[in-house]
């Protein structure tokens, strides 16, 4: 069970990159 927490974190993490990155393109659009 320790693999399947530590893929969810990984999945947590990818989310959290994409979320930032999209805010900060969209931050930079007119």
């Amino acid at each position: 069970m320790v693999t399947l927490k530590l893929k969810g974190s990984a999945v947590a993490f990818i989310l959290r990159y994409k979320v930032e990155v999209w805010l900060i393109t969209s931050k930079n659009q007119p």
